[in-house]
Protein backbone atom coordinates (compact mmCIF):
# COMPACT_ATOMS: atom_id res chain seq x y z
CA UNK A 1 0.00 0.00 0.00
CA UNK A 2 1.45 3.35 -1.09
CA UNK A 3 1.49 6.27 1.37
CA UNK A 4 0.56 9.81 0.35
CA UNK A 5 0.21 13.20 1.98
CA UNK A 6 -3.58 13.19 1.56
CA UNK A 7 -5.52 10.28 3.14
CA UNK A 8 -8.39 10.29 0.63
CA UNK A 9 -5.97 10.30 -2.30
CA UNK A 10 -4.00 7.51 -0.65
CA UNK A 11 -7.07 5.31 -0.14
CA UNK A 12 -8.47 5.90 -3.62
CA UNK A 13 -5.18 5.40 -5.45
CA UNK A 14 -4.57 2.11 -3.68
CA UNK A 15 -8.17 1.10 -4.40
CA UNK A 16 -7.56 1.94 -8.06
CA UNK A 17 -4.52 -0.36 -8.10
CA UNK A 18 -6.43 -3.15 -6.38
CA UNK A 19 -9.29 -3.00 -8.91
CA UNK A 20 -6.81 -2.73 -11.80
CA UNK A 21 -4.91 -5.81 -10.61
CA UNK A 22 -8.18 -7.76 -10.68
CA UNK A 23 -8.45 -7.00 -14.40
CA UNK A 24 -11.41 -4.65 -14.01
CA UNK A 25 -9.91 -2.00 -16.26
CA UNK A 26 -13.07 0.04 -16.89
CA UNK A 27 -13.90 0.34 -13.19
CA UNK A 28 -10.27 1.12 -12.32
CA UNK A 29 -10.08 3.88 -14.93
CA UNK A 30 -13.25 5.45 -13.57
CA UNK A 31 -11.73 5.54 -10.07
CA UNK A 32 -8.57 7.15 -11.47
CA UNK A 33 -10.60 9.67 -13.47
CA UNK A 34 -12.53 10.77 -10.38
CA UNK A 35 -9.33 10.82 -8.34
CA UNK A 36 -7.70 13.20 -10.83
CA UNK A 37 -10.68 15.57 -10.50
CA UNK A 38 -10.22 15.44 -6.73
CA UNK A 39 -6.48 16.03 -7.14
CA UNK A 40 -7.02 19.12 -9.31
CA UNK A 41 -9.05 20.76 -6.53
CA UNK A 42 -6.45 20.24 -3.82
CA UNK A 43 -4.28 23.05 -2.49
CA UNK A 44 -1.07 23.52 -4.47
CA UNK A 45 1.08 22.52 -1.51
CA UNK A 46 -0.71 19.16 -1.15
CA UNK A 47 -0.64 18.51 -4.91
CA UNK A 48 3.09 19.16 -4.97
CA UNK A 49 3.63 16.83 -2.01
CA UNK A 50 1.72 14.03 -3.76
CA UNK A 51 3.67 14.51 -6.99
CA UNK A 52 6.93 14.45 -5.07
CA UNK A 53 5.89 11.26 -3.27
CA UNK A 54 5.16 9.62 -6.65
CA UNK A 55 8.61 10.62 -7.94
CA UNK A 56 10.29 9.18 -4.86
CA UNK A 57 8.37 5.92 -5.29
CA UNK A 58 9.39 5.65 -8.93
CA UNK A 59 12.88 7.12 -9.19
CA UNK A 60 14.34 6.68 -5.72
CA UNK A 61 12.66 3.56 -4.31
CA UNK A 62 11.84 2.06 -7.76
CA UNK A 63 8.60 0.45 -6.57
CA UNK A 64 6.49 2.05 -9.32
CA UNK A 65 7.43 1.28 -12.93
CA UNK A 66 5.49 4.03 -14.69
CA UNK A 67 2.76 6.63 -14.31
CA UNK A 68 -0.67 6.49 -15.89
CA UNK A 69 -1.06 9.15 -18.60
CA UNK A 70 -3.37 11.50 -16.70
CA UNK A 71 -1.15 11.26 -13.65
CA UNK A 72 2.08 11.76 -15.61
CA UNK A 73 0.81 15.03 -17.13
CA UNK A 74 0.24 16.43 -13.65
CA UNK A 75 3.60 15.24 -12.38
CA UNK A 76 5.37 16.77 -15.38
CA UNK A 77 3.66 20.09 -14.71
CA UNK A 78 4.87 19.94 -11.11
CA UNK A 79 8.41 19.07 -12.22
CA UNK A 80 8.51 21.83 -14.85
CA UNK A 81 7.79 24.39 -12.16
CA UNK A 82 10.50 22.86 -9.94
CA UNK A 83 13.00 22.95 -12.83
CA UNK A 84 12.37 26.67 -13.30
CA UNK A 85 13.44 27.04 -9.67
CA UNK A 86 16.52 24.87 -10.32
CA UNK A 87 15.57 22.33 -7.62
CA UNK A 88 17.25 18.95 -7.20
CA UNK A 89 16.53 16.06 -7.51
CA UNK A 90 13.51 17.35 -9.43
CA UNK A 91 15.74 18.30 -12.37
CA UNK A 92 16.91 14.70 -12.61
CA UNK A 93 13.39 13.37 -12.23
CA UNK A 94 12.27 15.49 -15.16
CA UNK A 95 15.11 14.11 -17.28
CA UNK A 96 14.19 10.55 -16.27
CA UNK A 97 10.62 11.18 -17.44
CA UNK A 98 11.44 13.04 -20.67
CA UNK A 99 14.98 12.13 -21.76
CA UNK A 100 15.80 15.84 -22.22
CA UNK A 101 19.61 15.77 -22.55
CA UNK A 102 20.04 19.54 -22.20
CA UNK A 103 18.33 19.27 -18.85
CA UNK A 104 20.56 16.33 -17.90
CA UNK A 105 23.63 18.49 -18.59
CA UNK A 106 22.16 21.22 -16.40
CA UNK A 107 21.49 18.65 -13.69
CA UNK A 108 25.04 17.28 -13.88
CA UNK A 109 26.47 20.79 -13.45
CA UNK A 110 24.14 21.55 -10.54
CA UNK A 111 25.72 21.95 -7.10
CA UNK A 112 23.33 19.26 -5.90
CA UNK A 113 24.40 16.74 -8.55
CA UNK A 114 23.94 13.25 -7.08
CA UNK A 115 25.13 9.73 -7.86
CA UNK A 116 22.07 8.90 -9.98
CA UNK A 117 22.65 11.98 -12.13
CA UNK A 118 26.27 10.96 -12.70
CA UNK A 119 25.15 7.46 -13.70
CA UNK A 120 22.47 8.90 -15.99
CA UNK A 121 25.05 11.08 -17.74
CA UNK A 122 27.44 8.17 -18.22
CA UNK A 123 24.72 5.82 -19.43
CA UNK A 124 23.49 8.41 -21.91
CA UNK A 125 26.82 8.16 -23.73
CA UNK A 126 27.08 4.39 -23.25
CA UNK A 127 23.65 3.93 -24.82
CA UNK A 128 24.86 5.79 -27.91
CA UNK A 129 27.89 3.52 -28.07
CA UNK A 130 25.63 0.49 -27.74
CA UNK A 131 23.42 1.82 -30.53
CA UNK A 132 26.43 2.36 -32.77
CA UNK A 133 27.67 -1.20 -32.25
CA UNK A 134 24.24 -2.81 -32.42
CA UNK A 135 24.80 -4.24 -35.90
CA UNK A 136 28.32 -5.54 -35.40
CA UNK A 137 29.85 -7.52 -37.02
CA UNK A 138 28.11 -6.39 -40.25
CA UNK A 139 28.52 -2.61 -39.91
CA UNK A 140 28.82 0.32 -37.51
CA UNK A 141 26.07 2.93 -37.14
CA UNK A 142 28.32 5.83 -36.08
CA UNK A 143 31.46 7.36 -37.56
CA UNK A 144 34.90 6.94 -36.04
CA UNK A 145 35.14 10.54 -34.83
CA UNK A 146 31.80 10.26 -33.01
CA UNK A 147 32.69 6.94 -31.37
CA UNK A 148 36.03 8.35 -30.17
CA UNK A 149 34.30 11.45 -28.80
CA UNK A 150 31.76 9.35 -26.90
CA UNK A 151 34.49 7.12 -25.46
CA UNK A 152 36.45 10.19 -24.34
CA UNK A 153 33.39 11.58 -22.57
CA UNK A 154 32.78 8.31 -20.75
CA UNK A 155 36.45 8.02 -19.85
CA UNK A 156 36.40 11.55 -18.38
CA UNK A 157 33.39 10.71 -16.24
CA UNK A 158 35.00 7.48 -15.01
CA UNK A 159 38.24 9.27 -14.15
CA UNK A 160 36.26 11.78 -12.10
CA UNK A 161 33.63 9.48 -10.58
CA UNK A 162 35.15 6.00 -10.76
CA UNK A 163 33.84 4.85 -7.39
CA UNK A 164 30.26 5.58 -8.50
CA UNK A 165 30.59 4.17 -12.03
CA UNK A 166 31.90 0.65 -11.37
CA UNK A 167 29.34 -1.16 -13.56
CA UNK A 168 29.61 1.51 -16.24
CA UNK A 169 33.39 1.09 -16.27
CA UNK A 170 32.97 -2.53 -17.41
CA UNK A 171 30.73 -1.40 -20.27
CA UNK A 172 33.22 1.31 -21.21
CA UNK A 173 36.11 -1.17 -21.41
CA UNK A 174 34.01 -3.43 -23.63
CA UNK A 175 33.14 -0.60 -26.02
CA UNK A 176 36.70 0.71 -25.99
CA UNK A 177 37.96 -2.66 -27.19
CA UNK A 178 35.25 -3.43 -29.70
CA UNK A 179 35.37 -0.02 -31.37
CA UNK A 180 39.15 -0.14 -31.35
CA UNK A 181 38.97 -3.53 -33.07
CA UNK A 182 36.42 -2.32 -35.59
CA UNK A 183 38.39 0.76 -36.69
CA UNK A 184 41.62 -1.25 -36.79
CA UNK A 185 39.87 -3.78 -39.03
CA UNK A 186 38.53 -1.00 -41.28
CA UNK A 187 42.00 0.61 -41.48
CA UNK A 188 43.62 -2.66 -42.43
CA UNK A 189 40.89 -3.14 -45.06
CA UNK A 190 41.32 -6.91 -45.33
CA UNK A 191 39.47 -8.91 -47.98
CA UNK A 192 37.55 -10.88 -45.37
CA UNK A 193 34.83 -10.18 -42.78
CA UNK A 194 35.10 -8.64 -39.32
CA UNK A 195 34.02 -12.01 -37.89
CA UNK A 196 37.04 -13.64 -39.48
CA UNK A 197 39.29 -10.82 -38.30
CA UNK A 198 38.08 -11.34 -34.71
CA UNK A 199 38.69 -15.09 -34.90
CA UNK A 200 42.17 -14.45 -36.29
CA UNK A 201 42.92 -12.06 -33.40
CA UNK A 202 41.32 -14.29 -30.75
CA UNK A 203 38.49 -11.91 -29.90
CA UNK A 204 35.72 -13.64 -27.95
CA UNK A 205 32.67 -11.47 -28.61
CA UNK A 206 29.38 -13.37 -28.38
CA UNK A 207 28.65 -13.20 -32.09
CA UNK A 208 32.17 -14.40 -32.95
CA UNK A 209 31.50 -17.76 -31.32
CA UNK A 210 28.20 -18.02 -33.21
CA UNK A 211 29.91 -17.21 -36.51
CA UNK A 212 32.72 -19.69 -35.87
CA UNK A 213 30.21 -22.45 -35.14
CA UNK A 214 28.23 -21.75 -38.31
CA UNK A 215 31.31 -21.89 -40.53
CA UNK A 216 32.70 -25.11 -39.09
Amino acid sequence: MYKFNDSFFENEYNRYLEIKDKGLKKQANKILENLMLYFDNLDTEIKNAICEEFCILRFEKEVIQDFQFFLSTRILEFLRDACLQNIMPHLRWYYQMTGDFELLEKTYNHLGCDDETIKSMCNYYLNYLWHGSHHFPEYCLIEKEESCDLLRKVQTLIQKHGSILKEETEDYLHFEQIYGDWWTYKYENPNYSFDEWCIEHNRKYSWVAAYYYETK
